[in-house]
């Protein structure tokens, strides 16, 4: 279980990030549970899902695939960039693709996500407790 001040700076930022858009999958201080907001009838979490796909899922994509383009096409003897940027913007390429792949999981799979970590923490209260009274 997470400490008391993790768990309320959890709820501290989120609050901030919270103006135009909502994640759909937020952390309930109260209860201390993940909860889920469905993409239906809530302009705020649609919001969210547009600036992750046109920032995230387009643009950086798009940055990404344009370096891979240039550096294939640069000469062996003039490099497009030095190594080391080239590795940087390689391992960019791969947490984007990673990124993209966690957005559409949220999309497809985020309430029951949700429910799977709810029911994870209900069963270690129940360990913890366990542990302190004995059995």
């Amino acid at each position: 279980m997470a400490p008391p001040y993790v768990t309320s700076s959890f709820g501290g930022h989120a609050s901030k990030l919270n103006f135009f858009t909502e994640c759909p999958i937020q952390w309930d201080g109260e209860r201390e549970c993940l909860r889920f907001k469905s993409l239906v009838g809530n302009s705020r979490v649609k919001m969210w899902h547009f600036n992750m796909f046109l920032t995230v899922d387009t643009i950086t994509a798009g940055v990404i695939f344009y370096n891979l383009v240039q550096t294939l096409r640069a000469p062996s003897d003039t490099p497009y960039m030095p190594l080391p940027v080239a590795l940087i913007v390689e391992l960019l390429g791969v947490l984007t693709y990673y990124v993209i792949v966690n957005h559409v999981m949220v999309i497809f799979y985020g309430k029951d996500g949700v429910y799977g970590w709810n029911e994870l923490l209900k069963i270690e209260r129940q360990l913890v407790m366990g542990m302190h009274t004995g059995k």
